[in-house]
């Protein structure tokens, strides 16, 4: 019955092991989705327009009598002392959705090649607002009136051209109004956002005296403002996770390779053992021995030696011509041994024999 019980737990309790790694890597996954947050495709639609005022106001001089010039006419560059600007930019949607919205006014020098790759670029931040939660009404207006000094941004792009003897080359100074949107709802817990723009040009640096102004506004309908995608919340989190998995399946897979090089040895362990009781029945007579190894050399009031192998026990029977007792401890350890008055001669059979 003892027997029964060690070879039981001999066998299952490597694969127990394996059992919890498992469990671990379950627990991990499980962790990780914490970390990962899954939303299927969401669209935002909302309906946006934007104005644009501005008037070109002149230097003292004998021609003109009016202080500035309105939109759209041609601009005599030397007479220009700075353009004043009205931006309007309005936002509404029908979404469920708590909103916020924050903006700035930038101003941008563009010098640009023949080609119309970018020489020299430069930003400037005219005006910035801190982020907004919309009304309830789900809407919300921006009014704002920024000054721009012609000759400030003029004169750079003139001592940097100049500098550097650059020809055929073009210059503009875009004023943008960028608003960026985002929201949460209830549903969803992915920011969502969107930048629209007011845009201006000036052409700076004009070969000829007189320059007209660009500009583009954003007026659209039932536009998407953004579809929702998988994405990280934790990185740290997830990180630790992604270690401590990597370091339960190197565990897993040690585990797996000690349960299969043991099996191996427990095979030639068990074959070497059927070949021993076969050959050798003539000399083995089995007992039903209920003591360990360890515990017979404590007890037994005789002197012990220990036989290397299995060949040394059989050269021992032979000499002294004494049966060789055998038992069997365990389905991985037997033991053979021959009493010869006050000498005990013993060799211990084990499956660790058989990993090497």
């Amino acid at each position: 019955m003892n027997n029964l019980i060690n070879k039981k737990s001999n066998t299952e309790k490597v694969p127990f092991v394996l059992k919890i790694g498992f469990c671990i890597m379950f627990i991990l996954f499980l962790y990780s989705l914490l970390c990962i947050t899954y939303k299927k495709e969401y669209k935002l639609k909302y309906d946006e327009n934007s104005t644009l005022d501005y008037k070109v106001f002149l230097k003292d001089n004998e021609f003109y009598t009016e202080k500035y010039l309105g939109m759209d006419n041609a601009y005599i560059a030397s007479l220009v002392d700075y353009i004043d600007i009205n931006m309007n930019y309005n936002f509404a949607t029908e979404e469920n959705i708590k909103l916020n919205y924050d903006y700035q006014i930038l101003a941008t020098i563009n010098i640009r090649n023949g080609n119309g790759k970018n020489i020299f670029k430069k930003d400037e931040i005219l005006f910035e607002n801190n982020k907004k939660d919309v009304s309830e009404d789900k809407l919300f207006n921006i009014n704002e009136n920024v000054k721009i000094s012609y000759d400030k941004y003029n004169n750079l792009v003139r001592n940097f051209i100049d500098k550097y003897k650059l020809s055929g080359v073009e210059a503009i100074l875009d004023v943008k109004l960028l608003v960026n949107v985002g929201g949460e709802s209830f549903e969803y817990d992915k920011n969502t956002s969107n930048k629209s723009a007011i845009l201006l040009s000036v052409p700076l640096a004009s070969d000829t005296t007189e320059f007209t102004i660009n500009y583009s506004l954003s007026n659209e309908s039932d536009v998407i403002l953004q579809h929702r995608e998988a994405f990280i919340t934790n990185k740290v989190f997830l990180g630790l996770i992604i270690i401590l998995a990597i370091c339960d399946l190197i565990g897993m897979a040690l585990t797996i390779l000690i349960i299969i090089k043991r099996r191996n040895a427990q095979a030639k362990y068990d074959v070497e053992l059927k070949r021993i009781k076969k050959i050798y029945s003539d000399y083995i007579c089995e007992t039903n021995l209920t003591q360990r190894r360890e515990d017979m050399e404590k007890t037994i009031s005789m002197k012990i030696i220990s036989v290397k192998n299995f060949n040394g026990i059989i050269d021992v029977a032979d000499k002294i011509n004494k049966p060789i007792l055998f038992h069997e401890e365990d389905s991985r350890s037997s033991i053979f041994y021959i009493y010869d008055e006050k000498v005990c001669y013993i060799y211990h059979m084990n499956v660790k024999d058989f990993e090497k």
